[in-house]
This record gives C-alpha cells, structure tokens and sequence, in this order.
C-alpha cells in the first residue's frame, strides 16, 4: 500500500505513468539525464534531500584548471572546485517535458524503485547516490571541466539506460 500523499511512477518505456493523488495518473516523457548545475541547485536545496557525508558532483567546470564544481558535505556548493579526478558522489537528475505534468516542486516519485525529487518543473533529482566516481580521469585534459567530455557524463548515461530506461 502507498502512503498517502507520495508521488509515484512506473516504467512504460520512456514514459512514465505517474500517480499524484489517486486516482489521477499522467504519462512522463523522460527526456535524459544529467548532473545539476550550480544555479539549479542553488535555487533549490531546500527541497533536495541532504546526503550528510558525501560530496556530489556538480555539472559545472570550476573556477580554476582541473576542477570541477561540487557539493560539500555541509550542503553548500563550492564552485570553485574540486580536483576532476578525485571520486566524490554521484547524484544524477533526470529531465522530463513538463507539458500536461501536475507534478510540482517538492513532489517525490518512484522509478524502478528508486526515489526521485521534483527539484523544478522539468528535474527530477535521484534521492541517494548511484555511486561515486572521478568527474574526469584525466585532469590535464584540456576540457576536464567540460560536462559533455567528462567520465560521470558517461557514467550517468550508463546509469539512465540500464536502471531507467531498461
């Protein structure tokens, strides 16, 4: 039996069939998924659920060569970065067209099992960690602070295909 009051989903290929409040259900385009940026997860914190002890990836570049920007685990962003090729959390959000959607922010939703945040109309963001990896490998690369050149970007992808998508 569900709580009353929860969010939920279930996979319907990239779709999803989302309950808000019984009986009300709308189909969920997923459109991907993706690392928060820095401005989204500054604009919404308060709603996202805190993982004491674990610094997370950002989608941004740092301010300095090599780095990327993060979360501490106080819960505030530091943009100005961490070293690419250290192993800090991994906590992805997934995009959904918001057209014809009820969801709002603060709801939560279930996929495949796994709790998800309405952080904005369009982001879900995954509750928990999917696990912990470098931001790039190769901190002298060039672009290592480059989101769609990184390793999480492939690790991310990866995650979305097999554990959401299916």
């Amino acid at each position: 039996m569900k709580p009353s009051g929860e969010k939920y989903a279930t996979k319907k290929g990239v779709h999803m069939r989302v309950t808000e409040f019984l009986p009300q259900e709308k189909d969920l385009k997923l459109l991907g998924a993706r690392l928060l940026t820095a401005a989204e997860y500054e604009a919404c914190r308060k709603l996202i659920p805190i993982s004491f002890d674990v610094s997370l990836w950002l989608k941004d570049a740092g301010e300095r060569m090599g780095e990327a920007a993060y979360v501490y685990t106080n819960n505030t962003a530091n943009l100005s970065g961490m070293n690419t090729d250290y192993s800090l959390g991994i906590r992805p959000a997934i995009e959904y067209d918001p057209e014809g959607s009820a969801l709002c922010e603060g709801y939560r939703v279930e996929i495949n099992g796994k709790l998800f945040t309405v952080v904005r109309q369009g982001v879900l963001l995954a509750d928990e960690v999917i696990g912990w990896g470098p931001f790039r490998k190769d901190k002298f690369a060039p672009d290592c602070g480059d989101y769609d050149a990184s390793d999480i970007k492939k690790t991310i992808d990866e995650w979305y295909e097999k554990e959401i998508v299916g």
